[in-house]
Formats: C-alpha cells, structure tokens, sequence
C-alpha cells in the first residue's frame, strides 16, 4: 500500500501539541513532517530570521498556528523541525532547527556558531551544549 507523503496534522494540532509540551517539559523539537516529538540527535537553528520570541502569558494558539502554518513550505522543502522552548524569563521561543545524528556534533556547533547562536541541544541527552562565551550572542 504506497504511504501519502503529506502531513497527516493540522497546524491547530501543532499548535496545541507545542504548548502541551512547553508546559509539560519546557520545550520540545517536532519532526517537521510527521508532528511528533523528536527524541535523538542535535537540534540546531536553521534560520534566525525564522525565530519568533514572546512572554509565555502571551500564547495564542491561534497566533502559533498561523506561524506554523507560514513555514510549512519550508519545513517540507528542506526537511526541518519545529523547536520550541522556554528560556529561564518566562520568554518562548519558537524556531525551525535542523537536527543531526549525534556523530556529527561538530557540523551542529559549526551551523550555530555561523548563526551565533548560544547553544545547540542534545535531544538524546536532554541537554544544552553552550557554544558562545556568556555575554556574547543572542540578547
């Protein structure tokens, strides 16, 4: 029986799912075509002009549904992730990522480094991996 390559979610479903696992683990990474949690690898932004931040009392998820729904084109063409997570002053931020087998790490810092980015995130691990100097980087 051959498989349907579209997406079998709505952005609404998305949606709601980031907004679960925000308040259930503080973030997550969503396999860009199938909407399920990522577990293994290395998450890295793929683009920073795609980052959207905002005050977690400030979730709509109307408003994420919408902005779901405006890289869905990207998320398929070049095969991405949907990141979110809640950093430690109550912001939320939401992004497309790449994510990389374990093995190659040091292709992950370099993509981040390139996007100055503070860290990348073992999924495997659940664990940060600091890659700029304190003080230096993203505000």
């Amino acid at each position: 029986m051959p498989t349907s390559t579209a997406p079998t979610w709505t952005c609404t479903d998305v949606a709601a799912l980031l907004r679960d696992r925000l308040e259930r683990h503080g973030g997550c990474t969503l396999h860009g075509a199938r909407a399920r949690p990522v577990l293994h690898g290395l998450a890295v932004c793929a683009a920073p002009a795609t980052v959207w931040r905002f005050p977690v009392a400030g979730w709509d998820d109307a408003a994420v549904a919408s902005w779901v729904h405006g890289w869905v084109p990207r998320l398929r063409a070049e095969r991405l992730h949907l990141g979110a997570w809640c950093d430690g002053t109550d912001v939320v931020w939401l992004e497309l990522v790449h994510v990389l087998p374990p093995h190659q790490r040091a292709r992950a810092e370099a993509i981040g480094r390139r996007h100055a980015q503070q860290a990348i995130y073992d999924l495997t691990r659940d664990q940060l991996i600091p890659l700029l100097a304190v003080g230096v980087g993203l505000p």
